[in-house]
């Protein structure tokens, strides 16, 4: 099955004769699939042929969209015995039909998973500044369009003042999240300061830059924040 956009790209998929998916449906010998009708009966006779489809185990990093794929049926009529045997439909002899189509088709939607690696700005004597870098593994649906919100963290919940806690206690430690180098623009969880891209099939590893900005001293110990990161797509 195929799609033209957002991006050309193909699915493959194979049909079967039975539910099992273990003989193939397609348009020569074996494969093709017999249907008997009475001739003795006076009235028409409708059979119905049932068409299992699967897809192609084992299929990564394709694009979203929509997938189409279109079949065309074609039979042919020829006379057959009970006590005979079963007459090859791929000669010639026999009436054949005027053909029909039919398509499959497959949406295949955007989808994400996201995973983060510690933030550590190491040990250090005193704070007077120190920055840290780590990244967001976001691995999409090809051409799928994604963004990554931060939020402020499981001490304050709050992006302009996120703090690390030493412990249980009330001794923190401010620090901030960017989306830049530069540590100019801070990263959070609204419109405009979130991080967006958009999927290749792949995982995509984002930077996230960290500062501790100079601070008083504070007690010893290490202080710690959890901060959740959200992929909408």
């Amino acid at each position: 099955m195929s799609i033209t956009t957002p991006v050309a790209d193909n699915i493959g998929y194979a049909l079967y004769q039975d539910p099992s998916l273990a003989t193939a449906f397609g348009n020569t010998g074996n494969s093709r699939v017999l249907v008997l009708f009475n001739t003795f009966l006076s009235f028409t006779q409708t059979k119905t042929v049932s068409v299992h489809g699967q897809l192609t185990p084992g299929q990564t990093g394709h694009s979203v969209g929509n997938y189409l794929s279109t079949l065309t049926v074609s039979a042919q009529a020829q006379p057959y015995s009970l006590f005979g045997s079963p007459p090859d439909c791929g000669t010639t002899g026999g009436t054949t039909l005027a053909p029909t189509t039919f398509q499959a088709h497959l949406l295949l939607n955007p989808a994400c998973t996201v995973s983060a690696a510690p933030l550590d700005f190491g040990t250090v004597g005193a704070l007077t500044g120190h920055n840290a870098t780590s990244n967001i593994a976001v691995t999409c649906t090809r051409s799928a369009a994604y963004s990554i919100a931060l939020n402020g963290g499981t001490v304050t919940n709050t992006v302009a003042n996120r703090q690390m806690r030493l412990g249980a206690g009330p001794n923190t430690v401010s620090y901030q999240l960017y989306r830049d180098a530069g540590r100019t623009l801070v990263w959070g969880n609204t419109a405009g300061n979130v991080v967006g891209g958009t999927g290749n099939g792949l995982a995509q590893s984002v930077p996230v830059y960290g500062r501790v900005p100079p601070q008083a001293a504070k007690p010893t110990g290490t202080y710690e924040d959890t901060v959740t990161a959200t992929v909408t797509y």
